[in-house]
């Protein structure tokens, strides 16, 4: 009986070729096939909460929290590609997206005020960073907002999912945090869907 379940299981499961066919505008064999093991995964957890009818328990709600994981991964992994994929096609420029910060060099005490004040020289210059694949999920909405990758309504919802990854993340430092429920897993896929569709018409236009 268990292998039989099993089947059944397998059965509602898409082939990882099927799935990547999903994500063809996904030109780098290895990010388009770890995106589709992970919406293969996604798929797979779905189907388990239906078959074991696990809505509104404590393992349900750990199944959603993985839905949303894992939604989040496969969105950072997309925008990521497109950024990159932006700036090497020269459709922008790494110096108008990036984050810049003003540093400091060559510090010249010039004139002592006091004991604990003094006047100085020195020289500010402003520093960009470059793209790399490490950005963080943040400046990787900020930057990829800036790039009008995502628009003002879906940097927002980029921005949610972020943080909703990042609660889970951090959820065992001070609360119990098993309250995730199927609506909650759906409105992210919700957003996915709307980023990924995004990404997807903006790359094929390349």
């Amino acid at each position: 009986m268990a292998d039989e379940g099993n089947k059944k299981i397998a059965d509602k499961i898409p082939d990882l070729s099927q799935i990547e066919m999903r994500f063809s505008f996904i030109k780098d064999d290895a990010l388009r096939v770890n995106t589709s093991l992970a919406f293969q995964y996604i798929i797979f957890l779905i189907a388990v909460l239906d078959k074991e009818d696990a809505e509104g328990t404590t393992i349900g709600s750990s199944i959603q929290k993985n839905l949303i994981i894992y939604s989040a991964t496969i969105i950072e992994g997309c925008l990521h590609y497109c950024l990159k994929s932006y700036l090497e096609k020269g459709k922008v420029k790494n110096e108008d997206v990036m984050k810049t910060e003003w540093l400091t060099k060559e510090h010249k005490r010039i004139y002592d005020i006091s004991k604990r004040e003094y006047i100085c020289g020195a020289i500010r210059y402003e520093k960009i960073e470059s793209y790399d694949e490490k950005l963080q999920f943040q400046e990787l909405n900020r930057t990829c907002k800036r790039a009008n990758i995502l628009t003002e309504r879906l940097f927002e919802k980029a921005e949610e999912i972020r943080e909703k990854r990042n609660k889970i993340h951090l959820a065992g430092l001070g609360a119990v945090d098993s309250v995730y429920s199927k609506k909650d897993a759906q409105n992210v896929f919700s957003d996915a869907r709307d980023i990924i569709g995004r990404v997807e018409v903006l790359l094929k236009a390349l």
